[in-house]
């Protein structure tokens, strides 16, 4: 089986968490303002239509924790990939380039998080996803730990066993 991953692993990574994040933040704005107009329609009379949107306003509350498990996820695939990687290391020079241009990256999206985070209307939902908005505040530093971590795995592996039992 051919197997591929490389540092493009990294930018779907940061890509993905950026969306994903940005989504999270419009959702977590919209939902509640929606069930509270639809409360406020023929609906709110009804005591079991209430209690039921009352039970789905908790999924805004649980967004953190599901950003936070694809993070965590995306990760460790980002990881294992780098693992299965048969790289020779004359190429060590090539992915730091490109992991720099990884961080400029990095750089420009954690600053449209803020962009979108710091906006008025954003800003009270920003602050109840704390470990969203601490991700995407330091994401500098995540692409840097990322990347560090998946350059010793494709590079410092013995050769004969790559991605193989032994």
């Amino acid at each position: 089986m051919n197997i591929k991953g490389s540092i493009i692993d990294i930018a779907y990574l940061l890509v993905a968490i950026l969306g994903t994040a940005i989504f999270i933040l419009i959702v977590g704005y919209i939902y509640p303002q929606i069930t509270a107009q639809i409360k406020t329609s023929d609906i709110g009379n009804n005591s079991a239509s209430v209690a039921a949107l009352n039970s789905t306003d908790t999924i805004v509350t649980r967004f953190d924790s599901v950003f936070l498990a694809i993070f965590v996820g995306l990760s460790i695939a980002v990881l294992i990939t780098s693992f299965f990687i048969d790289s020779s290391p004359i190429l060590i020079p090539v992915y730091i380039i490109a992991l720099g241009i990884l961080i400029i990256f990095a750089v420009v999206a954690e600053n449209v998080y803020a962009g979108f985070s710091a906006d008025t209307t954003l800003a009270a939902t920003a602050a109840t996803h704390t470990i969203t908005n601490y991700i995407l505040t330091h994401l500098v530093m995540v692409a840097v730990g990322i990347g560090v971590l998946s350059m010793i795995l494709i590079f410092a592996k013995p050769r004969g066993n790559i991605g193989r039992g032994y």
